[in-house]
């Protein structure tokens, strides 16, 4: 895959369309060179060559068609400049425990993480997501987190997302965090799907029910997975990639397994609950997605805790 970016000055968006517009590149038009020259005889426009910089993200290539590095050193650098915190102590890790404390000061200032979250750096998702919440009611104890995180990103700043060819099918890892919001004892689901040696998608979101158990927490983060499986598949078919007939999602919780479930109705007397939790039923109807597009597998949970993210210096 080429990476390159051309800048086409005058283009507007907001008016009608009659023209045909090709999705993808017509049969003919396979020269990269002949395209922007005739797009640069009807429009004015500026040629940025290979794609370096895109949207505050560096990207770094290995060649023309080598491995791509993703990262935000200088976006993170610029945050830190921002309030104040270019010199301040890394920390090893993004997240305390979060609880609110009624008699505690409300925040008067914020940070914006959310960005950093969702582009390159799928270790801080957990701690960003949690502190989403309290945009609307901050607290001191708020600001203090928020803090750690930049302390944490100040130490890692370097770190990339670095995707390589390496012939392994795309995956996904999935975990839930029983229990873990202190305000409200709800869980948080996680799962980040793999493709070329690093992560491409990924999420940490709260649950909407209150589960009873770490299997069934567990089972509410496998079927949210399963459901982004399915549109993972299509997308990469989309492109025009193969795909394994199968996507492999692998969880550190047997008993919350669908299969190991099926195979065995009464384990645990989980599956009966499971199955009869108003939240989950809602899930059942995505099943198509475990059944005949996604396999899950058991890993470890010293080995899970390896591959919660893929970032190299």
């Amino acid at each position: 895959m080429f990476m390159h970016q051309m800048d086409v000055s005058a283009a507007y968006l907001n008016s009608d369309l009659q023209d045909v517009v090709y999705m993808r590149q017509p049969e003919g038009k396979e020269d990269f060179v002949d395209i922007k020259l005739q797009i640069a005889q009807e429009f004015e426009v500026v040629d940025g060559g290979e794609l370096k910089h895109f949207l505050g993200m560096e990207i770094e290539r290995d060649g023309e068609t080598g491995s791509v590095a993703i990262g935000h050193k200088q976006y993170i650098d610029g945050l830190l400049r921002d309030y104040g915190m270019e010199d301040c102590k890394p920390n090893a890790t993004p997240l305390e425990n979060l609880c609110v404390l009624e008699d505690c000061p409300r925040a008067n200032q914020k940070q914006y993480l959310l960005y950093l979250a969702m582009t390159t750096r799928p270790d801080i998702v957990h701690c960003v997501a949690k502190l989403a919440q309290t945009c609307s009611d901050p607290h001191k104890e708020h600001e203090v987190a928020a803090k750690r995180v930049l302390r944490y990103l100040k130490g890692t700043s370097s770190l990339k997302l670095h995707f390589v060819r390496n012939g392994v099918p795309v995956h996904c890892f999935v975990d839930a965090d029983w229990a873990g919001d202190c305000t409200d004892r709800k869980s948080f689901s996680g799962w980040a799907f793999f493709l070329a040696g690093a992560a491409f998608s990924w999420e940490s979101k709260k649950q909407s029910i209150i589960a009873l158990s770490s299997t069934e927490a567990e089972y509410v983060a496998l079927s949210t997975a399963a459901k982004e499986s399915a549109y993972v598949l299509k997308l990469i078919s989309e492109m025009g990639f193969e795909t394994a007939p199968t996507l492999m999602i692998y969880s550190d919780n047997q008993s919350a397994q669908y299969a190991e479930l099926r195979r065995n109705p009464q384990s645990q007397g989980y599956s009966t609950f499971c199955f009869k939790n108003r939240a989950i039923e809602s899930q059942v109807g995505r099943q198509d997605a475990l059944d005949e597009k996604a396999s899950l597998n058991f890993i470890r949970r010293a080995l899970q805790n390896l591959l919660d993210v893929s970032l190299e210096y």
